[in-house]
């Protein structure tokens, strides 16, 4: 390994790092969790099931809920 590379690893935390790239990793699981939500709520729009059309919509919501609860315990915690 070039020392260079290793006085950058002893210059910065590895597990900074590893926080930083975790936190990027929740952030898109944020935008992927709104990105369905749009999905979910074009398709109820299109298709026009009563009972599936809430499901959906409550389950989407709850994984929208935990997305941002999930980031903000891993932004505390980390």
């Amino acid at each position: 390994m070039p020392s260079d590379f290793l006085s950058f690893l002893q210059f910065t935390n590895a597990l900074f790092l590893v926080k930083i790239v975790f936190l990027i990793l929740l952030s898109a699981y944020i935008i992927f969790s709104f990105i369905l939500f749009n999905q979910v709520k074009t398709m109820n729009r299109v298709v026009s099931q009563i009972h599936a059309s809430t499901i959906l919509t409550v389950i989407t919501i709850l994984n929208m809920i935990f997305a941002i609860s999930l980031f903000l315990v891993a932004l505390v915690i980390l």
